[in-house]
């Protein structure tokens, strides 16, 4: 099945959650997993990092080397952790922020997502080891991730921000919060089931929002409650980006957000703002997707999908190196 492009808010889910998502979701509950929204963060931080790290690592055999480096910092240096892929024809590089609603995940956590994306893009993957909430709240991890692509940046249009859920959002900050500023580094947003808005009250969020899934109305709340406790705070358009009073200086942009997702009607509203701005925009559906779903590169072929097309966007946008025959 192909992913379908929407212009539409769906009120229920389109198709049946994939049969992976549903092994997905039984085992979390056999595990007696916490919810988010009971733990503190430094218990979900822990029963996160065990889980993932239980999962032998699987970085994409198209990757030359993983290595950590470190970038100047919005209060100090930032690590973070690079992905090249063997084959690089993009001039330029990806900025990602991982997701994790701000207060959890670290870079090496997300290496199937981050090396498929690389690989796919044909050019580096930075993922910023941003600091987290609620030891750092709002915008202190925006901070770190326009400070990076500024590091990074070699030239106009020579950086593409990404990221998924929480991660989505800072990307999307960041790219608003430089538009405003009139810096032309990035060449465009790749946003993958991204945070956009506080609103819980959306249709998705109604539909969907119960517990028993990847996360809840109760956990988003939980985690905004951990970032941005202040509804100032949550008002402004970098911690909302849905909010921003104008959206037409952004650069092109590709989502991908899960019919099973509460957060999916925040994404598609931003596209459809986008669309209305004329900023290129391209939106993938998952109809039997559920939060999440990237971080199963290599096992899922929906999340294999969404980041080869994902990876195909950043090569246009980042055009290709001299020399270099153009990418197919």
């Amino acid at each position: 099945m192909k992913p379908h492009a929407s212009s539409t808010i769906a009120a229920t889910p389109e198709m049946e959650l994939h049969p992976i998502a549903v092994a997905t979701l039984e085992a979390i509950a056999a595990s007696g997993q916490t919810p988010y929204h009971l733990s503190t963060p430094q218990e979900a931080r822990a029963d996160v990092s065990a889980r993932l790290r239980a999962v032998a690592p699987r970085p994409h055999p198209g990757i030359a080397r993983i290595e950590t480096i470190a970038v100047p910092g919005a209060v100090a240096p930032i690590t973070c952790r690079r992905y090249t892929p063997i084959e690089t024809t993009a001039d330029g590089a990806i900025v990602y922020a991982h997701g994790g609603g701000w207060v959890f995940g670290a870079p090496e956590l997300f290496d199937p997502l981050c090396s498929w994306l690389a690989v796919a893009a044909q050019c580096p993957v930075i993922s910023v080891d941003y600091r987290l909430a609620p030891e750092t709240r709002f915008p202190g991890a925006l901070e770190d991730i326009a400070a990076a692509v500024r590091a990074l940046a070699n030239g106009p249009a020579s950086v593409v921000v990404a990221g998924d859920s929480a991660g989505g959002n800072l990307a999307a900050a960041a790219a608003l919060m430089l538009a405003d500023c009139g810096d032309a580094t990035i060449a465009g947003q790749i946003l993958l089931y991204p945070v956009l808005d506080h609103d819980f009250e959306t249709t998705s969020y109604r539909a969907l929002g119960d517990a028993g899934r990847i996360i809840s109305t109760a956990d988003m709340r939980w985690f905004w409650d951990q970032y941005a406790r202040s509804s100032a705070d949550r008002m402004n358009p970098l911690a909302s980006p849905l909010r921003a009073p104008r959206v037409d200086h952004l650069p092109p942009t590709y989502v991908a957000v899960g019919g099973w997702d509460p957060l999916h009607d925040e994404g598609v509203s931003f596209c459809e703002r986008l669309k209305q701005a004329g900023v290129p925009v391209k939106l993938d559906d998952f109809a039997d997707m559920m939060h999440g779903f990237c971080s199963q590169a290599g096992l899922l072929d929906r999340a294999d999908h969404a980041l080869a097309r994902a990876g195909e966007c950043a090569r246009r946008w980042l055009g290709r190196k001299k020399g270099r025959s153009a990418p197919r």
